[in-house]
């Protein structure tokens, strides 16, 4: 899209009531907007539109469809303290510089799957009324989603965080899904309630994980691999199964503290309430399993430390991932450093071939 004849201008629509739909779609906003204070009778489409200098939208009302998807943001952009009481369509949005969605009200359903933030995101103390979808998303930057309420389902699978992650404080009152996602920097999930199913499965895990003085119920790590420590300090289990089977964990795993709640027919089931079967610890760190939530002592059953030769190979893998990762840093831009990012990409995906080749030997393996 380029500027049109009015697009060096700078417009100011602050406190504006929009009685009939709006439709600000395929708009170029070369020197900034304000639309702070609105209010929307009717559906307000500003989609397919790129904003060059900021965008102000905070302390809206949009009482119909909120239309945002397929735009551009170049510069921060500025949407907290809105009320939406109507649909919000974000999908496939790019914001290249700091965006702030904090303390949002979303009484329907809102959708961002496969945007992309590469400057800083808080979108902290938001409630969501309906579903949240951030399916494919990709943070290139630090993120802030704490403090947040989702009243139902919570969507966040196949995304990447390549940043630090704060989603402290948060409650999940429906499904909560993570899975196939990539944390590359440290997570915070600490003191978070997850009141029913949660599922991290098939994640990746570079960073360190925070997920202490939570409440899970019913949550799978499954085939996932933990490169950091991660902890579960304090955190209450509080009914279905927890499963962290087929995973690796080779920064260390603690429940120091964490306590089990399970239910009568649960306990008459048999089942263990946390199940760790084929996975691997790192025995140079420090692994915690808590009594009563594990029984016994030693390792949790069907689990094992990783052998001396397993580790010499993720170590090794792991070196040359950092090397190849610091050499694209310091590379000048060009066609030379987009051959070293795909030898990145490589490097960062054999680690989880590794991963997963262990994971699924050890299935069908006699313990």
């Amino acid at each position: 899209m380029t500027p049109g004849p009015w697009s060096h201008l700078v417009f100011n629509f602050s406190g504006a009531e929009f009685r009939h739909t709006v439709n600000l779609s395929e708009s170029y906003w070369g020197a900034g907007t304000n639309f702070s204070g609105c209010s929307y009778r009717e559906t307000a489409n500003l989609s397919a539109s790129v904003y060059a200098a900021a965008a102000h939208f905070t302390a809206s009302t949009y009482y119909g469809k909120a239309i945002f998807r397929n735009s551009v943001y170049r510069a921060a952009v500025h949407m907290s303290g809105c009320d939406y009481q109507g649909q919000v369509h974000a999908q496939a949005t790019v914001y290249e510089a700091e965006a702030n969605l904090s303390e949002n009200t979303y009484r329907e359903g809102t959708d961002w799957a496969r945007s992309t933030w590469r400057g800083h995101l808080n979108a902290s103390g938001c409630t969501y009324g309906r579903g949240a979808n951030f399916a494919e998303c990709t943070w290139g930057c630090d993120v802030t989603l704490a403090g947040c309420t989702y009243e139902k389902d919570a969507v966040f699978m196949s995304t990447a965080f390549h940043g630090t992650a704060r989603m402290e404080g948060c409650t999940y009152r429906a499904g909560a899904y993570f899975s196939y996602s990539e944390f590359r920097g440290d997570t915070d999930f600490s003191g978070s309630v997850f009141r029913h199913d949660t599922e991290f499965v098939g994640c990746r895990w570079r960073g360190r994980a925070d997920l202490s003085g939570c409440t899970l119920h019913h949550v799978s790590f499954e085939g996932s691999s933990h490169l950091r420590a991660i902890t579960f300090r304090g955190t209450q289990f509080s009914g279905g199964r927890c499963v962290f089977d087929r995973s690796v964990y080779a920064g260390g795993i603690d429940f120091t503290g964490a306590a089990q709640a399970s239910t009568a027919q649960e306990r008459t089931a048999g089942e263990p309430p946390v199940s760790f079967t084929d996975c691997f610890l790192n025995p140079h760190h420090e692994n915690y399993f808590a009594h009563p939530v594990f029984t016994g002592s030693g390792l949790p059953a069907g689990s094992r430390y990783l052998t001396p030769e397993e580790m010499d190979d993720l170590a090794n893998r792991l070196a040359a991932y950092a090397s190849a990762a610091q050499t694209y840093h310091d590379a000048a831009e060009g066609p030379n450093k987009e051959a070293l990012a795909a030898r990145v990409r490589n490097l960062d995906n054999a680690i989880d071939q590794w991963a997963y080749a262990l994971t699924n030997r050890a299935s069908y393996s006699d313990w």
